[in-house]
């Protein structure tokens, strides 16, 4: 809740009244536990989303590939470049990122062989990042 307020108590984005009262109310000794309360509950309902969707992911990924130990040194290359690629902050852009990286890989597979195709990837990776670092759709 601080990071939202400078040190003067005035919000980064603007000094007018309904600024300054949120400001107030973030700040009252009386509002805390209230705050608390609201702030331990928020961060059970996205763990539990992205626990089922792992969890799912998982359970596809074993019926199209054996278990083995170092299964996630396949993917992470991939996960990471999609991450960064979209944006970190952007849900949409991590969308678009994973689009972007699976038709690379696909087009550079069909055309130039399979090994070539995370070498590509990172390519057009490293080639956004030079244009925008903040990703396609990151701010």
């Amino acid at each position: 809740m601080l990071t939202a307020i400078d040190f003067d108590r005035q919000p980064i984005l603007g000094a007018g009244e309904i600024d300054n009262e949120i400001a107030d109310r973030m700040l009252s000794p009386e509002l805390v536990p209230q705050q608390a309360a609201i702030a331990q509950r928020r961060p059970h309902a996205p763990f539990g989303i992205s626990i089922a969707t792992a969890s799912v992911a998982g359970a596809l990924l074993i019926i199209i590939q054996p278990v083995e130990p170092s299964i996630g040194r396949d993917y992470i290359g991939r996960i990471f470049a999609i991450c960064v690629l979209g944006g970190m902050t952007s849900f949409p852009g991590m969308l678009a990122g994973a689009m972007l990286i699976g038709i690379v890989e696909s087009t550079t597979a069909t055309f130039y062989g399979p090994s070539w195709a995370p070498a590509v990837a990172f390519g057009f990776l490293l080639l956004t990042l030079a244009v925008r670092p903040a990703g396609i759709l990151g701010r």
